[in-house]
């Protein structure tokens, strides 16, 4: 199916979730998955309507760049690896896998701008999963908000593969309520008020994570289709 008509599928899906958790009025950002896409299939992404691309290796995205629209959001949303932070500089609207304060310092200390980033959290509790645990979250936010070139934007979290896509809500559901309860905690800081996006769900459940209260779900698979792996 042409990506065009992938991309009416998908939002009539978040419609549709919207609608159900009665978010009518509420919008989601589409992060389009771009990750081992060739430049040709985002050209023609970007051609029906999409202006968010996330990507997961610094060295592939930075390749991209050069040869896409100047006015693509760039995301990116792979592990950080401490000796590509200097890579990671410049070019991206948003960084959603900062999983510790320590990798946030270290951003701080090495960028000439503040960065807008969110904070990974492991919701699953899964061994291999990168992440701040659930009980740590609300004293990492306070922490990170001491860093001079950070402007903390929100939290993300990956579900685990399930089967079953409802599964995963609850994983969605503890992000929501982390959030919150760090807004209720730390309301009487002035950056509180920034700290608004919950990036979660991708192709296999992003419905469930729009009801949940996801603000932006990343989508690779049921937008490109099955791409090789590298």
């Amino acid at each position: 199916m042409p990506i065009i008509d992938q991309l009416q599928v998908i939002k009539t899906r978040m419609k549709t979730a919207l609608d159900k958790s009665r978010r009518q009025n509420q919008t989601v950002r589409l992060v389009a998955v771009s990750k081992n896409v060739p430049v040709e299939s985002i050209q023609q992404a970007v051609a029906a309507g999409i202006t968010d691309f996330g990507e997961n290796r610094v060295q592939e995205v930075l390749g991209k760049m050069p040869l896409l629209p100047s006015n693509i959001q760039w995301h990116f949303i792979g592990r950080i690896q401490s000796n590509k932070i200097n890579k990671l500089e410049h070019g991206f609207s948003l960084i959603h896998s900062v999983d510790s304060f320590e990798v946030a310092s270290k951003f701080s200390d090495r960028l000439t701008h503040r960065q807008d980033i969110l904070l990974e959290v492991n919701t699953s509790e899964e061994d291999t999963k990168a992440g701040v645990p659930l009980n740590q979250v609300i004293a990492t936010i306070e922490k990170i908000m001491t860093l001079p070139q950070i402007h903390l934007r929100g939290l993300m979290t990956i579900g685990p593969y399930l089967r079953h896509a409802e599964s995963t809500r609850a994983c969605f559901r503890n992000l929501h309520e982390i959030l919150n309860q760090a807004k209720h905690v730390l309301d009487s800081r002035p950056e509180m008020q920034d700290l608004t996006e919950l990036s979660m769900g991708m192709s296999h459940d992003y419905e469930v994570a729009i009801e949940e209260g996801a603000t932006i779900i990343r989508v690779g698979t049921a937008l490109f289709g099955m791409r090789p792996k590298i």
